[in-house]
């Protein structure tokens, strides 16, 4: 919320997608709840939050062809991207 206020007090146009479930993973279900409500505007998606916020939001990102920032809220090193598709872990891991 913090980093939503701070943009919009600088008149940013935001629009906030919060991942709901009992736990968030990095899967096509959370994939989808970005994706669906994506709009056609030009954005920036802004990862605030853990790897796994930022693996997923980079994922989609890069699906949508838009610009990504991440704001790490962990002391994580990132190494690469930790998905899963249909609950498996695909043979590669990357990073864009």
């Amino acid at each position: 919320q913090a980093v939503e206020e701070a943009l919009t007090s600088q008149d940013w146009e935001v629009k906030t997608i919060i991942l709901t479930g009992e736990e968030v993973v990095p899967d096509e279900r959370s994939i989808m709840q970005i994706l669906v409500q994506t709009d056609t505007k030009d954005r920036t998606y802004l990862a605030v939050g853990s790897g796994v916020i930022t693996d997923i939001t980079r994922f989609a990102s890069h699906r949508t062809k838009a610009s990504f920032i991440s704001v790490p809220t962990a002391p994580m090193p990132t190494t690469g991207l930790s998905f899963q598709v249909a609950g498996h872990q695909p043979d590669q891991t990357f990073a864009v």
